[in-house]
This record gives structure tokens, sequence and C-alpha cells, in this order.
């Protein structure tokens, strides 16, 4: 009977960390790669990048929701995005001055540097690095997959016995 529970137990949370690490691996994949993307001058585009809206969060709360609107030029061709870092296409926080205070650090500069993907110039972010969120998800997912590889180890050993 310990063998089957082990079995169960340790297949159930090898599968759950498979899917949390396979869910956020492309965008962790594409993050880490930005590190090495070569960079252009960019402007941010004014007459659109400062938008505030406020939505519901899902316990009820308030969140404020800004869009960075940016234009680039590589090899002649104009390029626009709104990329923060890979996955984040706009920014939101709970408390309002958080997101004032990204604006303000964007709207106060004349010219940004832009990160590409020399692979697809169209692809373009203000900071490298995947966000903490993915970061966290795959890395917990991983160690998740390690736990209970693990058990698994443990529950075959111990059987063997």
């Amino acid at each position: 009977m310990d063998l089957i529970f082990g079995l169960l137990f340790s297949g159930i949370f090898l599968l759950s960390g498979f899917f949390v690490a396979k869910r956020h691996f492309e965008e962790f994949k594409e993050g880490m790669g930005s590190f090495f993307w070569p960079s252009v001058k960019g402007t941010i585009d004014n007459s659109i990048s400062y938008n505030i809206r406020e939505g519901r969060g899902v316990e009820g709360g308030k969140y404020y929701y800004s869009n960075i609107f940016y234009n680039y030029i590589i090899d002649g061709k104009e390029f626009s995005s709104r990329r923060i870092r890979v996955g984040e296409e706009s920014i939101s926080y709970g408390f309002k001055w958080r997101i004032k205070r990204t604006i303000n650090k964007y709207k106060r500069r004349g010219d940004i540097r832009v990160f590409y993907n020399p692979n697809n110039p169209q692809e373009a972010v203000l900071k490298r690095g995947p966000p903490f969120i993915v970061n966290f998800s795959f890395l917990f997912g991983t160690f998740w997959i390690l736990i209970s590889l693990v058990i698994l180890l443990f529950t075959i050993g111990s059987n063997l016995q």
C-alpha cells in the first residue's frame, strides 16, 4: 500500500510540476535570451503612452494599468512596440503610486534603449530578462519536479528492501 501511495503522490507532484514549468518555459527561455539581444536607440510615443485606466482586480481591489508605446529603427525600417519585458505587454499594479512612478520613469526620457530580437526585430523590450512571475513559476515548477523525483526514488528504494 505504501508503494502505491508513494507512486501516486509522486506522480501527481511530477505532473503538476511539469505542467507549471512547461507553461512558462518558452517565456523563460525568450526572457533569458533577451540578455543577449542587441540594442538601438528608441523614442517614447508621447501621444498615447501615458494612459492610466482603472480595472477591478480578482479580489475586488483596484488595479492600475498603463501601456508605454515606443518606436525604434533597425536598418532604416521603423518598428513600434509596447512590451516592457518578455511576457509583459502592459504594466499593472495594485498601487497607483507605483504605476505613476513607472510612467514618470519613461516620461522624463527623450531617448530610450530598446533591446530587440535579431532574428525577429518586431520583438523588442525595454528591460532585459523575464518578469519575476515567469522566473518564479518556471523555477517553482522545476523544483516541484525535483521534489517529486526524490519522493519517487525514496518510495521505490524503501520498497526494494
